[in-house]
C-alpha cells in the first residue's frame, strides 16, 4: 500500500515537472523575448515624440541587448528534443534567422541614441524595424498561442493520466483492504474456535 502511494506521488511529481520544464519555462522565455522586443520599439517611438529620453532608452536597450538573445537561447534549449508541429518549427526557424541579425540593429540604434539622432532613429524604425516586425514579431505572435495551446493539451493529458493513476491506486488500496479484512476475519474466527 505504501508502495502504491509512493508510485502515485512520483507520477504526480513527474507530471508537474514535465509541464513546468517542458512547457511553462519555454513559454516564459518566449514571452520575455516578445515583451522586450516590443519595449524596444515602444521606446524608439517614444524618443521620436519626445516622451522617452535618449539616455533612458539607451539604458533600456543595453539591458534588452543582453536579455533578448539570452531568453531566445533559453527558449531554444528548453525546446530542444521536443517534437513540434511543422508549422511551429518553421516559425521558430524564421524567428531564429532574424534573431542572428539583431545585434547589428541594436548597434545602430545604440549609436543613434548616443548621438541623440532622431533622424537615425526614424530611419531605423521605418526601415529596419519593418523587417524585424515581419520576421520576428509577427511569427512570434503566431507562435505564442500555439505554444499556449500546447501547454493546455499537455496539462489535460497529465490530468487524465493522474486520474488513471488515482483509479489504479484506489483499486489496489481497496483490494488490499479486502485481503486484510478477510485475513483478519479468518484469524479472528480461528482464535474464537480455539477458545
Amino acid at each position: 500500500l505504501a508502495g502504491v502511494n509512493y508510485w502515485s506521488a512520483r507520477q504526480g511529481e513527474a507530471a508537474l515537472a514535465s509541464i513546468y520544464e517542458g512547457e511553462v519555462l519555454p513559454m516564459s522565455s518566449l514571452r520575455e523575448v516578445d515583451t522586450d522586443l516590443k519595449d524596444v520599439r515602444f521606446r524608439m517611438a517614444g524618443v521620436l515624440v519626445d516622451v522617452m529620453p535618449f539616455v533612458g532608452s539607451k539604458n533600456h536597450l543595453e539591458e534588452a541587448r543582453v536579455a533578448i538573445p539570452k531568453e531566445w537561447a533559453a527558449f531554444k534549449e528548453q525546446s530542444k528534443g521536443k517534437v513540434l508541429p511543422p508549422e511551429e518549427v518553421e516559425l521558430i526557424e524564421k524567428i531564429d534567422k532574424k534573431m542572428q541579425e539583431l545585434p547589428g540593429f541594436f548597434q545602430k540604434l545604440r549609436a543613434a541614441y548616443e548621438t541623440s539622432d532622431k533622424a537615425a532613429v526614424t530611419k531605423l524604425l521605418e526601415e529596419d524595424w519593418l523587417e524585424i516586425n515581419t520576421q520576428v514579431i509577427k511569427p512570434m505572435a503566431k507562435l505564442l498561442p500555439k505554444r499556449q495551446e500546447a501547454i493546455k493539451v499537455t496539462y489535460e493529458a497529465r490530468v487524465a493520466s493522474a486520474k488513471r493513476t488515482l483509479t489504479i491506486a484506489s483499486a489496489i488500496a481497496l483490494a488490499s483492504l479486502i485481503v486484510i479484512l478477510g485475513f483478519t476475519f479468518q484469524v479472528t474466527g480461528s482464535i474464537h474456535k480455539g477458545v
